[in-house]
């Protein structure tokens, strides 16, 4: 059963998950998206959204480490190819793997931090052992 953002916060199960060291899986639904969070003994694993602004590659020119143009060229190439965008941005020397690393956390943690802004939507909570996707686990 889904929980109503406006009245039942997010930071609430956040809370409880921490406090109680849950396992399972967050999903928080708004009028334009989907967010996932992971967790196992009550700490963050990995968190996922379809928000565009979520995405790395908008993540990076907002942050001015690729231009405009070389975000639409690797969008392409993504289409194109079943490479992920982080290894485009590895095989195109337009970071390291290390850097790579990094954003990648960071990341998730813009991701969990946003779901504290969240005003409206609904989020359900999955109790277990946490299933994230394969092609989303760092490697």
């Amino acid at each position: 059963m889904a929980n109503q953002i406006d009245k039942f916060p997010v930071p609430l199960i956040l809370k409880k998950i921490l406090k109680d060291n849950l396992k399972g899986e967050l999903i928080v639904n708004g009028k334009n998206f989907t967010k996932h969070a992971y967790f196992a003994k009550g700490e963050l694993l990995f968190a996922t959204s379809d928000c565009e602004e979520d995405r790395l590659g908008e993540m990076f020119c907002s942050k001015g480490r690729i231009t405009r143009e070389q975000y639409l060229m690797l969008r392409k190439m993504r289409e194109a190819g079943d490479d992920k965008f982080g290894k485009l941005l590895t095989r195109l020397k337009l970071l390291d793997k290390q850097d790579l690393f990094k954003e990648l956390s960071d990341q998730v943690k813009e991701i969990a931090l946003s779901f504290f802004d969240l005003t409206s939507g609904n989020w359900v909570f999955k109790s277990g052992t946490p299933r994230v996707p394969g092609n989303l686990k760092f490697n």
